[in-house]
């Protein structure tokens, strides 16, 4: 029952929310008279994408939670965590709520939390190596495009390997042994400590 209120109280307040900003920011206003004029097919093939990507989405889910856990309904259960991921990541800043959401979603059914975030850090990876495999495609056909519309372009594409790289060694790190991330991780607060950035490393480690 209390998960229940939960949920009602957080719908309700996302709904207002989203209300608010279309009422007092004219959103709604502009979203009706910009309707009329909108491209009947692009808008289609918009919203076709985005259902593939949730079925996408909910097929990688799956498989990667049937591999893990066993658990009953589970291709629809998939579903539903994949709707509540993309829910609160679309109203949390840089998609902050999506991870933390599906997994309270997850232990709601019985999955372990730490089975639950294993699942989501399999999928974060997978994700980053396909955007990284978009990248380097992208760059192979069209650099000279882009870069003769980007300025700095090429710099912007080392410093953006660098961090997916850097986030994918650092996810892989953290999934085959923790050790390694969190001696990463001490290194940096000590680092931080001797130039006066953070204060007392050890209690943040």
């Amino acid at each position: 029952m209390k998960n229940k209120t939960f949920n009602i109280i957080v719908l309700v307040l996302s709904t207002g929310i989203m209300f608010y900003f279309f009422i007092y920011s004219h959103g709604l206003e502009s979203l009706i008279k910009q309707s009329g004029s909108l491209n009947k097919f692009w808008l289609t093939l918009a919203v076709l994408c985005i259902v593939l990507f949730w079925i996408f989405e909910t097929i990688i889910l799956h498989i990667i939670t049937k591999t893990l856990y066993s658990e009953h309904k589970l291709f629809l259960r998939s579903f539903k965590f994949t709707m509540i991921g993309q829910f609160f990541g679309a109203f949390t800043p840089f998609s902050s709520g999506s991870q933390p959401a599906q997994i309270f979603a997850m232990t709601e059914v019985g999955i372990p939390a730490g089975s639950a975030g294993s699942i989501l850090m399999i999928k974060f990876i997978i994700h980053e190596v396909v955007y990284l495999i978009y990248l380097i495609i992208a760059l192979f056909f069209k650099f000279s495009f882009f870069n003769s519309k980007i300025n700095y372009f090429k710099y912007f594409c080392v410093v953006g390997t660098f961090i997916n790289i850097l986030i994918i060694s650092f996810a892989l790190m953290f999934s085959i042994n923790s050790k390694i991330p969190k001696k990463i991780i001490n290194t940096i607060f000590k680092i931080l400590s001797k130039v006066k950035f953070i204060k007392n490393p050890k209690d943040k480690c």
